[in-house]
């Protein structure tokens, strides 16, 4: 399969994986200059500002049920493409098995119109056995041609 192909599915379940995290507040201190992240609060003499707050969880599950939903419904579209894909290419085969078997029939036809013109030749029917190999030469290149 293409990569490339499957990337947008690799993204989405990406998507939904860190969407199923769970929400929690982050914090980002500003003490002497220096500046941390965490999960507790900020020491009183620090400035403090709240990046993520844990409340955002409810909007992120739903977002992830919709995403969730997305990933599926795109699953069963691919799915749904790969199962046409794989008919149409059973029936080209089919085609041509049937076309390869009718160009066998039409060669063996024309050797045989050959060897009976070959066979013709000190005979009176020496010209229609000609013909006849002729022919089917030409209905073997009309069918057959490569």
């Amino acid at each position: 399969m293409n990569i490339q192909r499957l990337a947008p599915y690799f993204f989405l379940l990406l998507v939904l994986w860190a969407g199923q995290t769970r929400a929690q507040t982050i914090y980002k201190c500003i003490l002497d200059g220096k500046t941390s992240y965490g999960e507790a609060r900020c020491a009183t003499d620090a400035a403090q500002q709240v990046l993520i707050s844990a409340a955002a969880a409810p909007a992120s599950a739903e977002r992830s049920e919709r995403l969730r939903q997305q990933a599926e419904q795109l699953t069963k579209q691919r799915h749904q493409r790969e199962a046409r894909e794989a008919q149409a290419q059973q029936r080209a085969d089919k085609i041509a098995t049937k076309k390869q078997g009718r160009c066998a029939s039409l060669k063996l036809q024309r050797q045989w119109a050959e060897e009976d013109a070959e066979r013709a030749v000190r005979d009176k029917n020496a010209a229609k056995a000609a013909l006849k190999a002729r022919r089917v030469g030409q209905k073997l290149a009309m069918a057959c041609p490569d």
